[in-house]
């Protein structure tokens, strides 16, 4: 593994992010509103150091071939596994998981939801 590709968000920041976060409802069917406001989200929170990592990644003509992002925000707890293909709200504490990955796909790239396709 490569620890050019590795990148930590430190305690603070990860409390920052996550309570960017939890402030975001989540919109299961990805609307322009809620993937607007994941994106401020993450480029108002995220270190300097990994928003440009991200950009880079975006627009490089040789990207990485991975980014690994360590103690990322996650959902306090998981109260059971969801049935596949069914958004289970009971499911866990929160979205911040959802809200996080929406929140970098839409930095690089453009995130989409399985309900718009569908």
């Amino acid at each position: 593994m490569d620890n050019q590709n590795v990148f930590q968000l430190m305690e603070q920041e990860r409390n920052n992010l996550f309570s960017a976060l939890d402030k975001i409802a989540y919109d299961p069917a990805g609307g322009d509103a809620y993937i607007h406001a994941i994106r401020s989200s993450m480029i108002t929170h995220l270190p300097l150091r990994i928003s440009a990592a991200l950009s880079q990644q975006k627009t490089s003509i040789k990207p990485r071939p991975y980014l690994i992002l360590k103690n990322a925000p996650v959902d306090k707890e998981v109260f059971f596994s969801p049935c596949p293909n069914q958004y289970t709200p009971s499911a866990k504490s929160g979205n911040i998981s959802e809200n996080f990955l929406v929140g970098l796909s839409s930095l690089i790239g453009e995130p989409y939801s399985m309900y718009r396709v569908n």
